[in-house]
């Protein structure tokens, strides 16, 4: 079994952090458990102004610190994306009820043909079908599970470093961002 401490930033809208907290935050996502000062090191800051910093975003919940677990190392080696088609009006309830399974490490509502999409973990595929036939099929409002199992994961979202840029916003909306056109 591995586990590493991850960064996960989580913005507030209104909250902008600067190019030394977006690399703060891509160190931890490299390394949790990095001292202050190496992570001064790195970005070019001092270990009071890194330490600082980081209770600032910890304090304002811009970034939490977790361990991250490895689910095959667990021996939870079926992972599968669960797409649920659902009552409307029942979906934040379906949500509410099947969030609480262990086996679901994620859930979030969702537009477009499904209305909630999960991430389950189980040790073999009967434990799954079980899951499935017997968990998600009771409960009211489920009209649909579309079961897409994860063959191999290739990136999981804990390095926020690359999508900040200098100024805090993601890399994507500054690259869209018109030019500013010139005064005539």
């Amino acid at each position: 079994m591995w586990h590493t401490l991850v960064a996960m930033p989580r913005r507030k809208r209104g909250q902008v952090i600067d190019g030394a907290d977006a690399r703060i935050i891509a160190q931890l996502a490299g390394d949790g458990r990095a001292p202050n000062v190496d992570i001064g090191k790195a970005v070019g800051l001092s270990e009071t102004a890194v330490r600082r910093r980081l209770e600032r975003l910890l304090r304002t919940n811009i970034m939490t610190v977790r361990g991250q677990v490895s689910p095959e190392a667990l021996g939870f080696g079926v992972n599968v994306v669960l797409n649920l088609q659902v009552d409307i009006g029942q979906a934040e309830d379906v949500a509410e009820i099947l969030a609480k399974d262990p086996h679901v490490r994620y859930a979030a509502l969702s537009l477009g043909d499904c209305g909630l999409v999960m991430l389950a973990c189980f040790r073999t595929h009967e434990e799954m079908t079980e899951f499935i036939a017997n968990r998600v099929r009771s409960v009211s409002g489920v009209h649909r599970c579309q079961v897409y199992p994860l063959l191999r994961v290739l990136k999981s979202g804990t390095d926020w470093g690359p999508v900040l840029d200098q100024g805090g916003q993601s890399s994507s909306a500054a690259q869209t961002r018109p030019a500013p056109v010139p005064p005539r």
